[in-house]
């Protein structure tokens, strides 16, 4: 009597789990790039506000020379068009927020508003503020 090998009952399970592993790899691939995606739009973010502080903190430098929070109006025209101007170091301001520079009679301190839209961001609601304000005595 011959035996006959037995046949082997699980055929193509390496197969599937070599599937599975694509599978898995493939999905932590596409988080780490989804990942990297919000690291650099956040640090986009970051320079956007970091750029806004140092703006805001030119005017107010320019201020406390002057002694007063009354600036000339070519003086106040000129740092606008700054901010408005990205190849000038400025930010990508929409048209309708025009940068401003308003008294707060309550505080008597100067509030500086500086608004703009990230080169990433789509939605046309989706605008950044810098606000801060200086006391000139």
């Amino acid at each position: 009597m011959t035996m006959k090998p037995k046949q082997p009952t699980s055929r193509g399970v390496t197969l599937i789990e070599v599937l599975v592993s694509l599978l898995l790899f493939s999905l932590s691939i596409l988080g780490l790039v989804a990942l990297q995606a919000r690291a650099t739009a956040f640090s986009i973010d970051a320079e956007d506000r970091n750029r806004a502080a140092v703006l805001a903190n030119e005017l107010i430098s320019t201020m406390w020379l002057n002694g007063s929070a009354a600036l000339p109006k070519t003086t106040i025209d000129a740092w606008k068009e700054k901010v408005k101007s990205p190849a000038a170091g400025g930010l990508n301001v929409p048209a309708d927020a025009d940068p401003s520079i308003s008294p707060d009679p309550s505080t008597g301190a100067t509030v500086i508003t500086i608004r703009w839209k990230a080169p990433h961001k789509t939605s046309s609601d989706d605008v950044s503020q810098y606000t801060t304000s200086v006391v000139i005595q």
